[in-house]
């Protein structure tokens, strides 16, 4: 699910466009209930860039048996199949340029496998921006369903809240800080010296799922190391989730950091940013996390 914090920023990737549907074509190759099922694949534009989050969803699939379902996707230069379970739909955040195909198995409930459907491949094009993009992704296996919207974020979500930061060092380290800190709150704060290509902008927010949140600088400031962080805000009641940051410097991946698990009000120091040399480093060998760091949950 996708949440528009605002408008395109100055040679930012984020768009806010109509659903498009990417044509997919899919094969299966047995009789039964698989017949008419087909890979649905929708993203917020018409051409699907690097740090585009696209939703998916197996339709026409008519057995009420599967207890399992696998979505698959082989990414550029036919790497390694990535699996994750989801359930009739899921997300998928793009974070490398070039073809990506994806699958859908299904199962019964005593492991048989009911058949597997093939999506024709989706090509992301590349982020195409300088400076510096921070996208933040996260899963919450207490979730049963990722990818609806909806509630107030005051008394109720459907989903849960992380929150994606980027410290100026006059920030000293402390997040939240209003005037040094970009994030929810402080969505395009001043910190430019010579023009407004130095300011942060927070190009995309998500309050109820997965993701993604998005961060960019388009002119760093010279010699200056920024912080990136991940504050956990609100678990809305479904439990730790599994974080995933990638990083990225003249629209390249420079580093990507999956598999973090966060509990509610957990706080991330992530990754410093030098800003003189263009060098991505981790926080910490294994990651440095302060728990309780807000001391509430939520509003």
């Amino acid at each position: 699910m996708l949440v528009d914090a605002g408008g395109e920023p100055d040679g930012g990737p984020a768009r806010d466009e109509e659903s498009t549907p990417v044509d997919t074509a899919t094969e299966t190759s047995e009789p039964g209930p698989c017949n008419e099922a087909r890979i649905a694949v929708e993203s917020d534009a018409a051409e699907v860039r690097v740090g585009d989050l696209l939703r998916l969803q197996l339709v026409g699939f008519e057995a009420s048996d599967g207890r399992e379902v696998n979505w698959l996707v082989r990414g550029p230069g036919d790497a390694i199949e990535v699996v994750f379970d989801s359930g009739w739909s899921a997300s998928y955040l793009v974070r490398q340029p070039g073809p990506h195909a994806f699958a859908v198995e299904t199962w019964t409930a005593e492991g048989a496998l009911i058949c597997r459907v093939e999506g024709e491949r989706v090509d992301a094009s590349e982020l195409g921006v300088t400076g510096l993009v921070v996208v933040l992704s996260w899963r919450t296996p207490g979730d049963a369903n990722e990818n609806d919207t909806g509630g107030d974020q005051i008394y109720f979500s459907v989903g849960s809240d992380m929150d994606l930061h980027l410290l100026h060092p006059k920030a000293y380290g402390q997040y939240f800080d209003w005037t040094y800190d970009c994030y929810w709150d402080n969505v395009n704060p001043e910190w430019g010296i010579f023009g407004p290509g130095g300011n942060p902008t927070l190009d995309r927010d998500d309050a109820d799922g997965v993701g993604p949140e998005q961060i960019s600088l388009r002119e760093p400031e010279h010699g200056v190391r920024y912080q990136i962080g991940v504050h956990y805000w609100n678990d809305w009641g479904y439990g730790p989730s599994i974080a995933s940051v990638a990083i990225y410097v003249d629209g390249a991946l420079v580093d990507q950091w999956d598999g973090v698990e966060l509990t509610n009000d957990d706080m991330w120091d992530s990754h410093y940013f030098d800003s003189g040399s263009g060098a991505v480093s981790r926080i910490g060998a294994e990651p440095v996390i302060t728990p309780n760091y807000r001391g509430f949950s939520g509003p």
